[in-house]
């Protein structure tokens, strides 16, 4: 590509081993001229000198927001050589659509595209330059602006993309797909895309298999340094993205290592905190801490002095136990007591009871909160063993957490895990320093103050040396305190700290987990598609009673035949006669209702002679056929099914001739 400016722009930070091992990769390439335009508006007059000087013609614009390049930029820079349209993309993305309200014009990578001199020297795209390319990429075509491209288009400058959908003939469009978001391993193996997008780390997927071949891709076939990529994710990316994209849920075995060579030497790193209050939980917590391997150090504290008795005779000798300030309760036992201690150790792990009384709810709550948290985090020693190696082995792994409980009242927390946490914990994040990407919409996965952990990964937590002082007293709120928000800040303390957060559980707890998914699936489909069935019988009830309406209204005009429209229309309002109803089962009761409704004045039900009636029915007069005179002016309707109309039909002829009748049959 040669005589070509090259232009960095975005918002970066300087120290960013990617955005240095970006620059460099174009610096590196001869005949180019590398321009950065980061944390600041685009100088399109500097530009313009720039290609004049050098008599070049376009400008390549790559944004601070990808990753790579993770293989040669040769054959990317010689495919946008050969373009010679006035705006080429690395990608031309045909329009697609994300659900019903979300529907997206053609639009190019604003990530990597280029723009000749003359689109440079137009002052209004210069003054246009974020609406015309930078946003282009999510107009809704809902909104009042036309589609970016079109608009260039018609303004005579030509479009094209080193990828469209000539590359992904198999790929169905009209399906609702990105190519960014779906088609991130084949843009790496099979284009000359040498880059992998930061948006792709941000999408919302339910399944992330192509994220993750792509990564694959990486590791298996390219130089590239997946850690100058994970290293930026891990401190930008919202965590719940990261974890939902990369698939940070670890299902660790309990029955069999993971490892080929495990050293032991690791213990030593390593220390182990339990909180226990409760001296009917005494039993289960030791069941799970007598199976610590020797060489972990193990730390215990209590706030309840019975407690402390019985635990005094059942710890190891190797074991700290202390009786601690009642205060706090087990948040504060680990960042009071507990802090000074972690930093000790390369490696912690937290767990405190669990209890829920019966006044304050579900009693059972507590003992599945108390069973899912010990389960999985000290299920067994070989367990133990399995968390050690997946931290040591995970450079930017940092945090792990139990997953969140889904049964009983928890469950309906599913979604809205901050409750009334939000701003107690950006206060908190603001105390601590740390600027992580906390947003409101992407609630926190990690739910408890149980965890295993990295400690430099909580370290600010660790350096604020928090006090009693900055606890509520007792009773603790139910919910907005600071104790609440320390339970869900961990993982973005871990995101300031440049490392990812995780869910970790035993494969029998996953299986089981899976088993109780499915059900709050199904119950909640079930639950949904009879609110949809009940929606479409009103629907349908009320298309059916409007087309009886219509059936009733043309039989009480049909009752007119003979007379003039004009007449009949007087006749329709103010009856002359009597109006009879043969029939008084369901067909004659909703006739009846429906000629109420429109203003009549229903006379009587009448009945074959011989059949047994009420006297009335609905509050309307019943009688026999025979019982009642049908006179010339009155309207006499038949509202039987098939069946019964057959058997009466012969009684019409006993009906003077001038009387007018309409049957109703169903």
């Amino acid at each position: 590509m040669n005589g070509t400016v090259v232009v960095l722009y975005g918002t970066v930070d300087r120290a960013s081993r990617n955005y240095t091992f970006l620059k460099s990769s174009f610096e590196e390439k001869e005949g180019l001229i590398v321009i950065e335009q980061t944390n600041q508006e685009i100088d399109f007059d500097l530009l313009r000198r720039k290609l004049e000087e050098m008599t070049a013609e376009r400008v390549l614009f790559v944004s601070t927001d990808i990753y790579g390049p993770v293989k040669e930029l040769t054959p990317m820079l010689e495919a946008f050589d050969s373009h010679g349209e006035d705006i080429v993309g690395l990608i031309l993305q045909p329009p697609y659509s994300e659900g019903i309200n979300k529907q997206f014009y053609q639009s190019i990578s604003v990530e990597c595209f280029s723009l000749s001199y003359r689109v440079l020297i137009d002052s209004d795209i210069k003054e246009n330059f974020d609406k015309f390319i930078i946003h282009g990429k999510r107009r809704f075509i809902e909104t009042d602006d036309n589609n970016p491209l079109e608009i260039l288009q018609e303004r005579g400058y030509t479009v094209s993309g080193l990828i469209n959908k000539d590359n992904f003939e198999d790929f169905v469009i009209d399906a609702g797909y990105d190519y960014v978001k779906n088609k991130s391993y084949e843009l790496l193996s099979d284009t000359v895309c040498p880059f992998l997008f930061k948006r792709r780390f941000e999408a919302d997927n339910n399944l992330n298999d192509d994220l993750n071949r792509a990564i694959d891709y990486i590791k298996d076939n390219t130089k590239y340094d997946i850690d100058l990529m994970l290293e930026d994710v891990a401190l930008t990316v919202n965590p719940l993205d990261s974890k939902r994209n990369l698939n940070l849920n670890y299902i660790i075995p309990h029955r069999f290592p993971v490892y080929k060579e495990f050293d032991e030497a690791i213990y030593s790193k390593t220390a182990i905190f339990a909180h226990i209050y409760y001296e009917d939980r005494i039993d289960n917590c030791f069941e799970y801490l007598n199976i610590i391997p020797d060489g972990v150090h193990v730390y215990i504290t209590t706030s309840n002095p019975a407690s402390y008795e019985i635990m005094s005779k059942r710890i190891k000798k190797s074991w700290n136990l202390r009786l601690i300030k009642n205060h706090g309760r087990d948040i504060s036992a680990l960042w009071v007591e507990d802090a000074p201690i972690l930093k000790k150790y390369e490696y912690v792990c937290y767990v405190h009871d669990k209890k829920t009384s019966g006044q304050k709810g579900n009693i059972l709550n507590g003992d599945y909160y108390h069973y899912n948290v010990w389960e999985n985090t000290l299920k067994n020693d070989m367990y133990i063993n399995n968390i050690l190696y997946t931290l040591s082995t995970n450079r930017r792994l940092g945090f792990l957490s139990p997953p969140f409980p889904i049964f009983f009242d928890y469950k309906g927390l599913l979604g809205y895990e901050w409750t009334i946490c939000y701003e107690p914990t950006l206060e908190l994040a603001q105390d601590l320093g740390i600027t992580a990407n906390i947003d409101e919409r992407k609630p926190p996965f990690a739910f408890s103050n149980t965890f295993w952990a990295k400690t430099d990964a909580i370290l600010p937590l660790i350096n604020r040396k928090l006090e009693y002082k900055d606890f509520p007293e007792e009773p603790l709120p139910n919910d907005g305190s600071i104790s609440h928000a320390i339970e869900r800040i961990y993982i973005y303390v871990a995101q300031s700290q440049g490392y990812f957060s995780g869910i970790m559980e035993h494969s029998d707890y996953a299986s089981m987990e899976l088993n109780s998914m499915q059900k709050i699936m199904a119950d909640k489909n079930i639950k949904l598609n009879k609110m949809w069935a009940e929606r479409d019988n009103q629907a349908r009830r009320a298309d059916r009673l409007q087309r009886e309406r219509d059936v009733y209204r043309e039989a009480i005009d049909n009752a007119y035949i003979g007379i003039s429209a004009a007449k009949r229309k007087t006749v329709l309002s103010i009856p002359k006669g009597k109006l009879y109803i043969y029939g008084s089962g369901k067909i004659g009761k909703r006739t009846a209702s429906q000629l109420i409704d429109y203003g009549f004045e229903v006379s009587a039900f009448l009945v074959s002679d011989g059949q047994e009636m009420s006297q009335k029915v609905d509050g309307i007069n019943c009688y026999h056929f025979s019982d009642v005179k049908i006179v010339e002016d009155d309207i006499l309707i038949i509202a039987l099914n098939q069946s019964n109309y057959e058997q009466v039909r012969g009684m019409l002829n006993e009906v003077p001739n001038k009387v007018l009748y309409s049957e109703i049959i169903f």
